[in-house]
């Protein structure tokens, strides 16, 4: 019995699944679903970095938060997703106005929303039914 344990990560072009060993950490594949190419990452890495930044996040953090988690989401088989704000005065217009919008994962916009007007983003993405 292999009992070799298996990292997974989702491909940033397409969603689709990929379980590696943790040799394959660094090494670049064609994706098996879509066949796009893109390096194999330590989901822990991505996590680690996640932990480490600074409250309030800067848009350029923001985004790349966003879309760690959005892979996160993937991987576990989140299909659906919606945006959320911080219910409070600080939320922005553009996130106020796909309030209650339910967006399957591949067509979510990443945040920050290009349209936001705030210094810091406060917009989350949370998993719908």
């Amino acid at each position: 019995m292999n009992s070799e344990i298996l990292l997974k990560m989702s491909c940033p072009a397409c969603g689709g699944h990929v379980r590696f060993p943790e040799a394959g950490i660094s090494v670049t594949i064609d994706c098996p679903h879509c066949s796009q190419p893109f390096e194999l990452a330590d989901p822990k890495a991505i996590n680690d970095w996640m932990q480490k930044q600074k409250w309030p996040l800067g848009k350029n953090a923001v985004q790349k938060v966003s879309e760690a988690k959005l892979n996160e989401m993937r991987m576990v088989g989140i299909k659906f997703v919606g945006i959320l704000g911080s219910n409070s005065p600080d939320d922005c217009a553009a996130c106020l106005a796909l309030k209650n919008q339910k967006f399957e994962i591949e067509s979510v916009p990443v945040l920050p929303l290009p349209e936001c007007d705030k210094k810091f983003c406060k917009c989350i993405h949370i998993a719908v039914g």
